[in-house]
């Protein structure tokens, strides 16, 4: 998979890694920008880097070939925006931590800082760089709103994670696990 790591992360402070961490990332030039993408987690429990679905049936066997959103997928990532993830394909990143902090609910502000219950808080931040073809396995609320016809201010759980900054990674078959994480 073109899914990589970052271990900077500027815009919550850190500035980890340095030129070590950078000179590691491969020679990108001629490609395709990279979606950024940042995942609170425990890294300690690889449950928290998959999708509800993945965690259910277990690991597919990879396949790295080009994914092709389908009009089912944009209603279960609307679905997915609106709560239900249990047996959701995705996985729930923010594009911008700092919207996320600003707007998210109260469940996503204890996954940030434990704010209402310190038990719930990830001990982990890990950004990705995901490249090439994974970059079609990412939907945001503004994708899924075209794709399906609907108008942006659709159902105010979408217009929550659009505010988040909420971006999906279809995660079947093609995981966004391998990674190190950075531990703020």
């Amino acid at each position: 998979a073109d899914v990589q790591p970052r271990t900077s992360l500027p815009e919550l402070g850190g500035n980890h890694g340095g030129a070590a961490a950078r000179a590691s990332l491969p020679d990108i030039r001629g490609m395709d920008p990279p979606i950024v993408l940042h995942r609170f987690h425990d890294n300690n429990r690889t449950s928290t880097s998959r999708s509800g679905l993945t965690n259910l049936l277990g690991e597919a066997p990879l396949d790295p070939g080009r994914h092709v959103p389908t009009m089912d997928q944009h209603r279960r990532a609307m679905r997915h925006m609106d709560g239900f993830t249990e047996r959701s394909p995705f996985i729930s990143l923010t594009r911008r931590p700092r919207a996320l902090l600003e707007h998210g609910d109260n469940w996503v502000q204890d996954i940030m800082t434990g704010v209402n219950n310190p038990d719930h808080r990830a001990p982990h931040v890990t950004t990705y760089f995901v490249r090439g073809e994974d970059r079609s396995r990412v939907y945001t609320p503004e994708d899924s709103f075209e794709a399906l016809g609907r108008p942006p201010q659709f159902g105010m759980a979408q217009h929550r994670s659009a505010a988040e900054q909420e971006a999906l990674y279809f995660d079947q078959r093609n995981p966004l696990v391998r990674h190190e994480a950075h531990t703020r």
